[in-house]
């Protein structure tokens, strides 16, 4: 598993980018064919951005090799036209990664908001400071109470929404770089703001964004993920057009989400046993993408 790789690499010091929050139980042959990302693709992209080669068997039983330890190999780039191509060009059976030295230093904060369009504005200037965080995650009241009675991680159960911001990376002028970020946040109206004070309470914070996905199970029997993005300026646009849309097709929906590069994960409640909620479900659903795409988004 993604995890597994990461826990052998910390060992020595190292680490491996793409970290997609159902680490724990996918592959890195599932995360290559479906081009994974996660909390830190904001500052260091998704799995193909750290694939350098891979070994893969063809459709007709030809062993290929393609790329190599390379980080920028001649030739064509067939390795990136694997990646991401869900396993309809061959089996990956093999793969080079990329890997990272640790950060020196890590603070990982927790901010706190009464709306949740004012959480999604502290991410966009956060951006346009020229600020770019390790991770910028976004979570609203229904995930948070899914995840406060789940995991107990310490995520005010009263607020409309929370972000995880974390930066990391040498010691020196770190703590300025999260002083900044905090007086970004308070700007746009954050009612509170903490540090991690240690590694626990930093591995508790991310516990709860992780299990966010499995904990929705507490809400609702089924859930329909859409994942779209959009322009971070447009965020507090593309979240206010999601509750209007779920409002009017009268479905109950939770926000987790890539806040720092606008990707959206719009978690739709209902009960597949329901006709009529499959039915309103699939239809917010398509309305949610399609209004992404309008404000200047993609469906991906």
């Amino acid at each position: 598993t993604n995890l597994e790789l990461q826990d052998a690499l910390a060992t020595i010091g190292f680490f491996y980018a793409p970290d997609p929050a159902s680490q724990k139980v996918s592959t890195l042959g599932g995360n290559a064919g479906e081009n994974s990302g996660g909390p830190r693709c904001l500052k260091y992209g998704v799995t193909t951005n750290h694939i350098l080669g891979m070994e893969m068997i063809m459709p007709d039983g030809e062993v290929v090799r393609t790329g190599g330890a390379a980080l920028d190999p001649p030739g064509y780039d067939l390795r990136g036209v694997v990646v991401g191509g869900e396993g309809t060009l061959g089996v990956v059976t093999e793969i080079t990664v990329r890997i990272l030295p640790l950060s020196e230093s890590i603070i990982t904060m927790l901010a706190t908001y009464d709306s949740i369009a004012d959480a999604a504005r502290s991410v966009s200037d956060i951006i346009s400071a020229g600020i770019l965080p390790t991770t910028l995650e976004m979570m609203d009241a229904m995930i948070i109470k899914a995840v406060e009675d789940s995991y107990a991680c310490g995520y005010p159960r009263d607020a409309a929404a929370v972000l995880i911001i974390e930066v990391g990376g040498p010691s020196a002028g770190l703590k300025e770089q999260a002083m900044r970020i905090q007086e970004i946040c308070m700007q746009t109206n954050c009612r509170d703001i903490q540090e991690a004070k240690n590694n626990d309470e930093r591995n508790r914070l991310w516990q709860g964004r992780r299990g966010a996905f499995g904990a929705v199970a507490r809400l609702a029997p089924n859930y329909l993920v859409n994942d779209a993005t959009v322009p971070r300026t447009k965020l507090p646009e593309a979240l206010a057009k999601v509750a209007e849309i779920t409002k009017n097709y009268n479905c109950e929906h939770g926000n987790v989400f890539h806040a720092g590069d606008g990707n959206l994960h719009p978690l739709l409640l209902f009960d597949s046993r329901d006709t009529d909620q499959l039915h309103r479900v699939e239809k917010a659903g398509w309305e949610i993408m399609e209004a992404c795409v309008k404000l200047g988004g993609t469906i991906s």
